[in-house]
């Protein structure tokens, strides 16, 4: 729970007033590195996990037109 509050506070401070659709894969790997600097494997793979898992989320429930852009990174 503690990951996931952390992972989606801080994309929503960097992506405020931003549409979900507007942010380029390029965007969300360059959060994404910059969120796991010099952390373990597996705090970057759970990271990634949420992140994941709320673009499956929105896209399940209220975007169904939205491209997830973590669909073809492998990290």
């Amino acid at each position: 729970m503690k990951t996931c509050e952390f992972v989606l506070s801080c994309f929503t401070a960097q992506f405020d007033k931003r549409d979900l659709a507007s942010i380029s894969q390029e965007e969300v790997m360059a959060f994404l590195l910059s969120l796991t600097k010099n952390n373990k494997q597996a705090t970057k793979r759970n990271r990634y996990s949420v992140l994941s898992s709320f673009y499956n989320f929105s896209i399940n429930n209220a975007l169904p037109a939205l491209m997830t852009p973590l669909q073809y990174c492998s990290y």
